[in-house]
């Protein structure tokens, strides 16, 4: 009951549980001070954005999918709380460990929408970040995303017809700031 109409009581509840072991444990591995994350969640509250926010620099990740393709084209709203991180491969059990709580699911795929029901936000955990990607990156607000060319590959690979529509829309939007000579590359060099 409280937990609902006072703020200072529900910060202190979430501060609380962000101070579980397996979190704290994800944290050290990675040398990130419980201090910035208090003061993080404490200020701005635990969605995923946040979460990536607080530790923008100290572990890799790339947000990717809808989310991303939105980001560049603002055509079709993706599914609200749904996010694609690129990760590397051997830091998923830590990824899961930092991302999954009360109001987050983590997996390799989206759960199903029994299991979603649950949680506010889910997010595919998909361990194929390379260097060459990181290298690319676009920094928005302090969130690492994918860039526009990377997200416009890696959307025709799928062959969805969703996927597609939103590679489309990206390449509309951004028609006036594409390096057109670089993109022809790009795409000659990955042989498509």
């Amino acid at each position: 009951k409280y937990l609902l109409v006072n703020e200072q009581i529900a910060r202190k509840v979430m501060l609380g549980l962000v101070d579980r072991k397996r979190i704290r444990q994800a944290l050290e591995h990675f040398d990130i001070s419980m201090h910035r994350v208090h003061e993080t969640f404490g200020v701005r509250g635990r969605t995923v954005l946040n979460k990536l926010e607080a530790i923008y620099e100290d572990i890799h990740y790339l947000v990717s999918g809808a989310q991303a393709a939105y980001q560049y084209h603002r055509w079709r709203i993706p599914s609200a709380g749904d996010y694609e991180l690129l990760i590397a491969a051997n830091d998923f059990d830590t990824w899961y460990s930092y991302l999954r709580d009360a109001r987050i699911i983590a997996g390799v795929t989206l759960p199903t929408s029994k299991e979603r029901e649950r949680y506010s936000e889910a997010v595919i955990l998909a361990p194929s970040l390379t260097q060459e990607l990181w290298a690319n990156r676009v920094d928005i607000d302090g969130i690492a995303w994918i860039s526009p060319i990377d997200l416009i590959f890696r959307l025709l690979a799928s062959q969805s017809e969703e996927a597609i529509g939103d590679a489309v829309a990206i390449i509309v939007a951004r028609k006036e700031f594409w390096d057109w000579e670089v993109f022809v590359a790009s795409i000659k060099a990955r042989r498509m």
